[in-house]
Formats: C-alpha cells, sequence, structure tokens
C-alpha cells in the first residue's frame, strides 16, 4: 500500500519526465521503464497510473504533454487484452484527450495509443472511443451553428478539435472509422454541417474511400437533385456570399475522382 499511495506517484512524475526530455537515451529509459512496472504490476498500478497520466494531458507545458502521450502509447503497447477489458474506460479517456490536443505531435501519439488498444481488443476499440467523439463532433458543429456558420476545417481550433481527432483516426484506421462514420452521415436530407464534415472524412482517408463509392455517389445525386436552393450541401473548400462550392477528391493509382461538386446559389 505504501508503494502504491506514496511512492507511485512520484515514480510516475520521473517517467513522464523522462519522457519528455529532449535526451533520445532518457526517453528510451523512461519508456522502458514504464513498460517493466505496467508489465510486471498490471492491475496493481494501471488505476493509478492512468490518473496521472490524464493530469500531465491537461498541462500547459508541451513537453509534458508529449511525454504523457509516449508513456500513454507504451501502456497500450504492453497491456493484455484483460487488463484493457478492466481498464477501457480511463485509458480511453485518456486516449480521446489526448486526440483532441491542439499539438499535431500529441495527437499523433494518440492515434498510435488507439492503434496498439485496436491491436488488442479490435473493434472494440472503435466501439470505446468513436461514439464519444461523435458526440464532441456533433456539439462542435451546434456551437458553430449558433455564430451562423460552419466548422473551421483549414487549422485546428477548439472548436474543431473532434474533426482533426477523426483524421488521426482516420490514418490508422480508415476502413473501421468509415464503417461506422459514414452510416451517421449519409442521412435523408443531410445537414450543410454534417456534408462539410462528409467532405473534410473524404479529403483526409485517402484511397479506401474508394470502396465506398457505390453507397456515395447514389446518395450525393439524389440528395443534389431533391436538395432545397437555400440549403448549402457540400464542404467548405469555397464559400463566398453568392455562391457556396463543396467538393471532396479521391486521388487513386486508377483514376482522379471528383465524387461531389455541389454549386447552390442563396
Amino acid at each position: 500500500m505504501l508503494f502504491r499511495s506514496d511512492i507511485l506517484p512520484h515514480l510516475i512524475n520521473l517517467i513522464i519526465e523522462s519522457l519528455a526530455a529532449e535526451s533520445d537515451e532518457r526517453r528510451a529509459v523512461g519508456s522502458r521503464c514504464l513498460g517493466e512496472i505496467v508489465t510486471k504490476l498490471g492491475e496493481a498500478v494501471l488505476p493509478d497510473i492512468i490518473p496521472h497520466l490524464q493530469e500531465g494531458l491537461a498541462s500547459a507545458d508541451t513537453n509534458m504533454r508529449h511525454g504523457v502521450c509516449l508513456g500513454l502509447a507504451e501502456i497500450t503497447a504492453c497491456v493484455t487484452k484483460e487488463q484493457v477489458e478492466d481498464f477501457s474506460d480511463i485509458l480511453t479517456s485518456a486516449i480521446l484527450q489526448a486526440l483532441c490536443d491542439s499539438n499535431a505531435f500529441i495527437r499523433d501519439q494518440a492515434a498510435s495509443s488507439f492503434q496498439s488498444l485496436f491491436h488488442v481488443i479490435g473493434t472494440k476499440a472503435v466501439d470505446s472511443v468513436v461514439p464519444s467523439l461523435l458526440v464532441k463532433l456533433n456539439t462542435n458543429k451546434k456551437e458553430a451553428l449558433k455564430t451562423g456558420g460552419l466548422i473551421e476545417m483549414d487549422t485546428w481550433s477548439p472548436s474543431n478539435d473532434a474533426l482533426f481527432a477523426f483524421k488521426q483516426l482516420l490514418g490508422v484506421r480508415p476502413r473501421e472509422i468509415l464503417n461506422f462514420l459514414l452510416p451517421k452521415l449519409l442521412q435523408k436530407n443531410i445537414s450543410a454541417s454534417d456534408a462539410q464534415t462528409l467532405g473534410f472524412v473524404a479529403r483526409v482517408s485517402g484511397n479506401i474511400m474508394m470502396y465506398h463509392m457505390n453507397r456515395l455517389l447514389p446518395f450525393l445525386i439524389k440528395e443534389l437533385i431533391s436538395s432545397d436552393p437555400k440549403f448549402v450541401i457540400l464542404s467548405g473548400i469555397a464559400v463566398d456570399e453568392e455562391v457556396q462550392i463543396g467538393r471532396a477528391r479521391l486521388n487513386s493509382s486508377h483514376a482522379n475522382i471528383s465524387y461531389a461538386v455541389f454549386c447552390l446559389k442563396k
């Protein structure tokens, strides 16, 4: 009990500081140390380690958040399936927090942690992380609508953090994320914000989107035919007061497909 309550917090802080150091050697030592602790003590320390990592993710110090994400990636690479299932709530909460970070490196590390989690528990990782992220995305959309606009998509901001989190996940598990996300977006009378999201997803998903063409094209054409002229359909590559244009392109070795272009006047 003494170890867990008194020594472990100090040990974790030392490890995180090592992971956040500029020295590659210190980072390697910190990473190995954390991996050894999780491998040997597992269930005895995970409930204490993850909260300390989450505290580090809230730090204003970017180096500290870097170190925490490296530690999180090490943990997800070491844990067993049983340990993940026992502590899935705190693990996925930490990954979600890191996926929405303002720093691109941290988001990238969080995606690596998600990838490790997927290797351990398969599609349960998607079921654990993506629904919460989708709720956050919908909240971002509602907030954007209050100001009369769409979500900014070119650069990260707190108002589009969920969208950029999806971008990271699509980079590591595009097939599984699309299988979950597309049915949520391809709804009759698609909203402007959902159409914007669809365009963004198409741009960052790569060639995997080709496998959804048979579903996407009929849907988009039908929406174009039935759309209200006042309704903006697809995504914010260019928007001005007279014409609102949305376009998503897919590149492959076989074709360069412009699968949706809407030019709607107010």
